[in-house]
């Protein structure tokens, strides 16, 4: 029996993560809607857990700790 290494899981998370959140965008695009789901980014509430940000949601990157 193989045991799948974590890392390659993560990855496998990561890249079907990835691929959800561009076809939302691109459907919101495509539907005139990814103005509203940029106001809701830019007013959610800071977190203690997470690093905040005052970048747009469509200028965020995976990994940006800037």
């Amino acid at each position: 029996m193989t045991i799948m290494i974590p890392d390659t899981v993560h990855t496998i998370y990561l890249s079907m993560l990835k691929h959800v959140i561009d076809y939302v965008t691109s459907f919101l695009a495509q539907h005139s809607r990814i103005d509203g789901i940029t106001q809701l980014w830019s007013k959610m509430p800071l977190d203690p857990c997470f690093a905040s940000s005052d970048k747009l949601y469509s200028q965020e990157t995976q990994g940006s700790s800037e």
